[in-house]
């Protein structure tokens, strides 16, 4: 048994932290720090007084001294100083049985390529990623209607279990070093997709669309994955569940129907009934799709257009899901405008600026005089064309940072339109694949068209949409009265 207590670090981004947690606490570790973005795992550790760290404060962890590191569903890179100052062992989880699936969305490789069994890991940390020895795997059984959602429980059951048994091992000092065969090794990138990108192939058997779609569906969690779609009538839908059609359905591979009320398509040796939601995730009417038989099958350029607006969006992914997340915070907060707010803004100044600035620099202005930290606004960049899964709109933060001057908010002002110019857009199914945005306003109040082509525009917002075109002209389009009230303010500034 171990003597007086072993201290440890937990980093991770899913409650399988607390779960461990409560497992070493129950031996009388001593738990130095935790790091994690959850909620619920900052709860934990605070109601049992442990320092606990979001990601991005890792750094101010000062003079650790550990004698483990336990890495539990976590993809931040740790600092060198924090890994020099584990005396011991620094162990990693990963929901695979190395060596194979090493990398990231391990179980849904694992359902698309029709594995009857997966599995666990607790291994050591090394400079290959997931490549360290072996301490504890344990197994679990894949089913054929196994999601990514049920099999990501199996594992987190089978983690606990694990767990257990590593705990065990390491204060009975009984520890198994098993070393991989790199050989037999498969590894999966973060941005690695299914074929076809999510875009279901009719012309395969039954079970396979199913295993298919069932890789895509991961539930309450987060999915940074992608989702399964069908394509019909210049438009994507996003497929949330699919199963065997019980009854008698004739038709090619790909043809569909509506029968009552539920969507069935012929696969190549048997129908199947599945249902549909919109690309942001409402639920659809299916009488829409009208009663006759319909194909679904999508030709090559389809699938190419989607391949290539999820290559264009997949690396800006984290950074508008975070952003989109402090919009959703940010719901509360709202803008109260002076009717004589232009008396506040040197019109001197105005002179020199384009037309886009004066715009911002009135919100800015209206922002600071609310006195709240924050408010989103909508920005279109025509320059921007992909196809219809990706948003036009994307969210343009205002921050009050207490600026001392004019440059300052103007300063503030270039470094978000350069963000947004360096991310571009995100797809729009990140509304149904991350539960966490959940109550994230699709329709902003106010949103800035950028308009380089002189097009056409109708009203985009809640209660104004500006159009700014190529010749620094621009449009007022207002929804309300209060929108009429902010148009008729900024046309007396600008």
């Amino acid at each position: 048994m171990i003597e007086d207590f072993v201290s440890c670090m937990l980093i991770g981004e899913n409650s399988l932290i607390i779960e461990c947690g409560n497992i070493l606490l129950k031996h009388n570790w001593k738990i130095e720090a935790v790091v994690t973005d959850k909620e619920e795992a900052i709860k934990w550790a605070k109601i049992n007084s442990i320092p606990v760290f979001k990601s991005n404060e890792i750094n101010n962890i000062k003079n650790l001294n550990i004698d483990y590191l336990f890495s539990i569903v976590n993809s931040l890179i740790i600092p060198d100083r924090i890994l020099n100052s584990v005396k011991k062992l620094a162990i990693n989880y990963h929901d695979a049985p190395l060596p194979k699936y090493a990398g990231v969305h391990a179980t849904s490789w694992a359902i698309s390529n029709r594995e009857r069994r997966h599995g666990i890991s607790w291994h050591i940390m090394t400079d290959v990623i997931e490549g360290g020895n072996v301490l504890v795997q344990e197994r679990v059984v894949v089913k054929c209607d196994d999601t990514a959602e049920s099999l990501n429980l199996k594992c987190f059951q089978a983690a606990i279990k694990g767990f257990n048994e590593l705990v065990d091992s390491i204060e009975n000092n009984s520890i198994i070093f098993r070393k991989q065969n790199l050989d037999d090794r498969s590894y999966f990138g973060k941005f690695e997709k299914l074929n076809r990108n999510g875009l279901v192939d009719w012309n395969q058997r039954d079970k396979d669309v199913i295993r298919y779609v069932n890789s895509t569906l991961f539930g309450r969690e987060d999915n940074d994955f992608l989702t399964a779609k069908i394509y019909y009538n210049g438009r994507f839908y996003i497929i949330d569940k699919i199963e065997n059609y019980c009854s008698e359905f004739y038709g090619n591979a790909g043809d569909a129907k509506v029968i009552n009320n539920e969507f069935v398509v012929a696969a190549k040796n048997r129908p199947l009934v599945f249902s549909v939601r919109e690309i942001t995730g409402e639920k659809v009417n299916l009488s829409c799709f009208g009663d006759d038989i319909k194909s679904l099958n999508a030709d090559d350029s389809i699938v190419d257009e989607l391949a290539d607006s999820i290559d264009a969006t997949k690396k800006s992914e984290r950074y508008w899901v975070g952003k989109l997340k402090k919009y959703k915070d940010n719901k509360n907060n709202k803008l109260i405008f002076n009717p004589s707010m232009e008396t506040q803004i040197d019109t001197g100044i105005l002179s020199g600026m384009c037309l886009l600035e004066k715009i911002l620099l009135y919100f800015y202005q209206s922002v600071i005089n609310n006195g709240i930290d924050s408010y989103f606004l909508g920005f279109f960049d025509s320059r921007n064309t992909y196809s219809d899964i990706c948003s036009d709109i994307v969210p343009f933060v205002i921050r009050n940072n207490n600026p001392d001057s004019l440059e300052e908010i103007l300063e503030e002002e270039k470094k978000e339109l350069s963000e947004i110019e360096k991310n571009k857009t995100f797809l729009l199914d990140v509304h149904y694949r991350y539960p966490s945005l959940s109550g994230v306003k699709k329709v902003y109040d106010y949103v800035i068209i950028a308009d380089e082509g002189n097009g056409n525009y109708q009203n985009k917002s809640n209660k104004l949409t500006i159009v700014i075109d190529k010749n620094n002209n621009y449009r007022m389009l207002p929804a309300d009265e209060e929108g009429q009230r902010v148009a008729n303010e900024l046309i007396a500034l600008l």
